[in-house]
C-alpha cells in the first residue's frame, strides 16, 4: 500500500474500499464472517472515524477485514494509528459552559406558596360540590327506599256502633219470602199492594184496626208475623191461599 499517513482519513478509507472492490468481495460478505455491522464496515470504508467506536475496537475490526481479504495487517494498522492520533488531536473538545443556578427570590417562593395552598382550597371545594351534587342524583338511601317501598300497614277498623234494625210498627204484618211469591193486600175490599215479591225479601204491611187480606200466590213460601202470631208457613207450596189478618191463634185464619 502507498503511504496514506499524510493524508486523512478519507483517503484511508477509500483505499480500503478499493482494496476490497479488487477482491471482488462485498460488505455483506465481511460482515456475516467477521459479525462486523454493515454501518460499521460502511464507516470504515469512508474513513468517518467519528462514527466508529474507538480506537481500540476500531484496529481489531480493521484486522479482521483485512484478514478476510488475506492482506498483511501490520502497515495498515501502522497508517491507522497515526491518522487516528492526528485526528482525536484535531478534534476540539466542546467547550464547558457553566450554569449558574438561578435563586428564586423569598417573596417568589410566599406568593407560589400562597398560590398552591388557594388551588388546593378550590379543588377541595370542587370535589365537595360535585359529591353533593352526585348523592342528590343517586336519590333515597337503601334504608329510605326501603321505608318507602314498605307496605303501610292497613287503618285500625272503628267498630261501628251496631245498627238498630228498624221496628217493625206495631200494627205491622211482616212479610219473609223463601221463593218468588205473588202478594195482595186489601183493606176493605180496596186492593193497597199487588206485587211479586222476591225470594229473600221482607215486606211489612200496616194492618189497620178493621183488618185486611192478605192473597198469597205460594203459601209455601212465605212466613208471616204479626205481634206475637206467627205463620211460617201459612199453607202448603204452590197453595193459593186467601187470609183474614189478623188471624185469632196459630195457624187459624179470622174472616174479617
Amino acid at each position: 500500500m502507498k503511504d496514506l499517513r499524510a493524508q486523512g482519513p478519507e483517503e484511508f478509507g477509500r483505499e480500503l474500499k478499493a482494496l476490497r472492490e479488487a477482491h471482488d468481495v462485498s460488505l455483506e460478505a465481511i460482515a456475516a464472517k467477521t459479525k462486523i455491522s454493515i454501518h460499521t464496515l460502511q464507516a470504515l470504508e469512508a474513513g468517518a472515524f467519528s462514527r466508529l467506536p474507538g480506537a481500540v475496537f476500531t484496529r481489531m475490526f480493521l484486522r479482521q477485514y483485512l484478514g478476510f481479504l488475506g492482506e498483511e495487517p501490520s502497515s495498515w494498522l501502522a497508517t491507522f494509528d497515526v491518522l487516528w492520533q492526528k485526528w482525536e488531536s484535531s478534534s476540539q473538545p466542546l467547550p464547558v459552559v457553566t450554569v449558574e443556578e438561578v435563586k428564586p427570590k423569598t417573596w417568589t417562593r410566599w406568593v407560589l406558596g400562597f398560590f398552591l395552598v388557594c388551588l388546593a382550597a378550590a379543588v377541595v371545594f370542587w370535589l365537595e360540590k360535585s359529591n353533593n351534587s352526585e348523592m342528590a342524583e343517586i336519590g333515597p338511601t337503601p334504608r329510605a327506599l326501603l321505608q318507602q317501598l314498605a307496605p303501610t300497614p292497613p287503618p285500625t277498623p272503628t267498630p261501628a256502633e251496631p245498627s238498630e234494625q228498624p221496628q217493625a210498627p206495631a200494627n205491622g204484618l211482616v212479610l219473609a219470602t223463601r221463593r218468588d211469591c205473588w202478594v195482595e193486600w186489601l183493606v176493605a175490599g180496596k186492593p193497597l199492594v199487588r206485587q211479586l215479591l222476591p225470594a229473600g225479601q221482607q215486606l211489612t204491611l200496616e194492618v189497620p184496626e178493621t183488618g185486611g187480606e192478605l192473597l198469597l200466590g205460594d203459601a209455601g213460601a212465605v212466613s208471616l208475623r204479626f205481634r206475637d202470631l206467627e205463620l211460617s208457613p201459612p199453607g202448603r207450596d204452590g197453595q193459593v191461599l186467601r187470609l183474614a189478618v189478623p188471624w185469632t191463634t196459630q195457624g187459624e185464619a179470622k174472616k174479617p
